[in-house]
């Protein structure tokens, strides 16, 4: 519309840049929610399959983890069996297990004892366990005030292999992020990732304020090339910022929801300067 000079008439007849930019901003808004709300389910469900067969087929992740809101399920894989161990709650602090029960199966996925216990503490490759009434098929439940068993799981891989926020649904982020706060993860990456989700229409519309600044001028010989390239080089620092105040969300330096919606402010705000700049001088 600015090469063939039609935005030119129309500021002439006293449309403002607002006025013409609405739908715009409107219609990128509208693919923004879009994005959040129908494309966004979509991706994750199939992000989650892809990271399901690669940690079958390719890394061959020996350990599973599953969070619901009655508590954490841990899944150990070993070469003379499986254990599946369940906790109401972890301490990150004294890396503590609450609650603890252990279904132990054999390498032909019989069952062949269960441990109950009322606190465990992870160790290095040993799972301590206190208080523990052991129960074999077939014999009377035993009681030992404390038992090692071996162990290939950290604190740290266990956080790591929850889902990742990209493969948890918009609409599921929410109650995820509840029950990991409740079995005493943090939930930083997952309520960061919620809300970029719900800043990013706003992000979008920032965008298209910020790409009319560089496209209502008019073209001039020579100059072309120079807004072409200026317009690059701001997209790929505002690019550039949103990953340094994301990263920093991540890490807690930041509040979560400041982390979340600075890059979205920042750039509305930056192209609304802007273009008031432009239009009113």
């Amino acid at each position: 519309l600015t090469r063939t000079h039609e935005l030119v008439v129309t500021r002439s007849a006293g449309v403002s840049v607002w006025q013409f930019l609405a739908p715009a901003v409107a219609v990128v808004m509208l693919l923004g929610v879009f994005m959040a709300t129908v494309f966004n389910p979509l991706s994750s469900v199939l992000l989650l399959r892809y990271e399901q067969l690669e940690g079958k087929y390719f890394t061959g992740r020996s350990s599973f983890t599953t969070i619901s809101s009655s508590g954490l399920w841990l899944r150990q894989i070993e070469e003379k069996g499986e254990h599946i161990i369940y906790a109401t709650r972890i301490s990150q602090n004294d890396m503590s297990f609450q609650n603890v029960v252990i279904f132990s199966f054999d390498e032909k996925k019989k069952f062949s004892e269960r441990m109950d216990a009322e606190r465990a503490v992870l160790e290095d490759d040993m799972l301590h366990l206190y208080n523990v009434t052991r129960s074999i098929p077939g014999k009377a439940p035993q009681q030992y005030p404390e038992t090692l068993i071996p162990t290939t799981l950290t604190l740290g891989y266990i956080q790591d292999s929850f889902a990742s926020p990209e493969t948890l649904s918009f609409w599921y982020l929410p109650s995820f992020i509840n029950m990991l706060e409740q079995a005493g993860f943090s939930a930083l990456r997952h309520k960061l990732y919620w809300y970029s989700l719900l800043s990013g229409p706003f992000l979008l519309a920032g965008t298209v304020l910020v790409a009319a600044v560089f496209s209502l001028r008019l073209p001039r010989r020579g100059k072309i090339g120079i807004l072409v390239v200026a317009g690059v080089i701001t997209g790929f620092l505002l690019h550039f910022f949103t990953d340094i105040v994301f990263a920093l969300g991540s890490a807690g330096t930041v509040p979560v929801l400041l982390a979340a919606i600075a890059p979205a402010s920042v750039v509305m705000m930056i192209g609304a300067a802007s273009l008031l700049h432009l239009e009113d001088g």
